[in-house]
């Protein structure tokens, strides 16, 4: 009997509007995936990770794909309704858009890319449209590491699945799962060298006072230690007018017997 009476009462369950109701929430929410349909807010961009590819899987080494390998995508999301995305292939990471606080600097670097040369310490900037174009970085030989080319001020959609960007508020790195400890420990260090700040050069009315930072131990690998931090008393008297040395610890060396480099003036980014 009582297995008729719990007959009686899922049938009559099964016939409630209230389920039937739920159902067709359920349906409506979950139809437009299963078609393939996928919504990217105006403030986030959408990562494209492909689960499986008739072109097989990437390359020993490569992280991006360019030419419809399974793995993270080159080409992502921007905002607004996109179509032919079904579930089965693809996974969308959602990400929030790159912003660069007013009068802030911001520093990125590069999961994949041509590796560094051994005299390297810095990718060499190449066109990208400020890394917001994965394909084209990939495709000018960018390199995987640190980058020369900085961020100013502003929003950027960025493929957050090649480039990792530290700005002053936080890191923005995507949905690669690695320990973020290196690219905090990256920012605590810019932060303590004010590097996020652009470096001010005159009479200082108005300016920040000044500073005198050095890295030391600097490693030419993406995957080397972290650099130290020697950072000197501040030394500004704001009376007097100022100017601006810069020494150089990426490239090749100097002349035997030379102490100032030659001038060198960027050709085709590098």
């Amino acid at each position: 009997m009582n297995f008729i009476a719990l007959g009686f009462a899922l049938a009559a369950a099964l016939h409630s509007p209230w389920l039937h109701g739920a159902a067709l929430v359920v349906l409506l929410l979950c139809l437009p995936r299963l078609l393939g349909i996928v919504y990217i807010p105006h403030t986030q961009v959408g990562i494209i990770e492909k689960i499986w590819s008739s072109k097989g899987s990437l390359r020993e080494g490569q992280i991006i794909a360019r030419n419809g390998e399974a793995g993270y995508q080159a080409r992502f999301l921007r905002g607004g309704i996109h179509f032919g995305l079904y579930p089965w292939q693809y996974r969308i990471h959602k990400e929030p858009l790159v912003v660069v606080a007013e009068g802030k600097m911001a520093y990125v670097y590069a999961r994949d890319g041509v590796p560094l040369e051994p005299i390297q310490t810095l990718g060499r900037t190449v066109d990208s449209n400020h890394f917001q174009n994965a394909f084209r970085f990939l495709e000018a030989h960018g390199q995987r590491g640190r980058q020369r080319g900085i961020l100013r001020e502003g929003v950027y959609a960025i493929n957050l699945a090649l480039f990792v960007v530290i700005t002053e508020e936080r890191v923005f790195s995507g949905p690669v799962r690695e320990s973020a400890d290196r690219y905090e420990s990256w920012k605590a260090q810019l932060a303590s060298m004010r590097a996020f700040d652009p470096v001010v050069i005159g009479t200082g009315v108005g300016g920040q006072s000044h500073f005198r930072a050095s890295l030391t131990g600097t490693s030419a690998s993406e995957g080397g230690s972290t650099p130290s931090l020697a950072v000197a008393a501040p030394d500004f008297n704001p009376n007097v007018d100022t100017i601006g040395v810069v020494s150089i610890q990426d490239g090749p060396t100097i002349g035997s017997g030379e102490i100032i480099a030659p001038e060198a003036r960027a050709i085709d980014g590098k």
